[in-house]
């Protein structure tokens, strides 16, 4: 599950304060944001997303997720977390509730509307997309066949 949130109701709160400040829980977000490291402030919506923006929405009742607007269609967006590797596609206004406007990694105050540092990483990040598929898949098949290895090993040298 990429960065799900089952807790209180967002949607509610957002309408209510207009802000949400939280902690973000799961990895599909990962390195941008880091579960028990890092604060998300999420505003309201108030205009139609754009590509790059990172949206919360909502999938279920209680389930929220935190990912990153990778296309805009007519029909909707294309969502995909930053350590996701598959897209989400029927995402449509009436999902998104909130759009990431800052972070705090540590105790350092990101925005993500003026950091250079963060625009950088982004278009650094979605560039990068195919290459970082192709070793995740390597590195997966090289771990598959140590673990085969490994195994086999240990049944060659149980004691008789």
């Amino acid at each position: 599950m990429c960065n799900s949130i089952e807790t209180t109701n967002y949607r509610e709160q957002l309408e209510k304060d207009g802000l949400l400040v939280n902690r973000p829980f799961g990895i599909s977000m990962r390195p941008m944001l880091k579960q028990g490291r890092d604060t998300i402030v999420v505003e309201k919506i108030k205009q139609k997303p754009k590509e790059n923006d990172v949206v919360l929405y909502q999938r279920s009742k209680n389930k929220y997720v935190l990912h990153r607007v990778i296309k805009v269609t007519d029909d909707g967006y294309i969502i995909r977390g930053d350590n996701c590797i598959r897209n989400e596609y029927d995402i449509t206004d009436k999902h998104i509730i909130g759009v990431l406007t800052a972070f705090y990694r540590k105790d350092k105050y990101i925005d993500c509307n003026t950091s250079r540092g963060y625009k950088l990483y982004v278009f650094w990040w979605r560039k990068t997309f195919f290459i970082r598929v192709v070793f995740m898949f390597a590195f997966s098949c090289i771990r598959r066949i140590l673990s085969k290895v490994k195994r086999s090993l240990i049944k060659t040298k149980k004691p008789s």
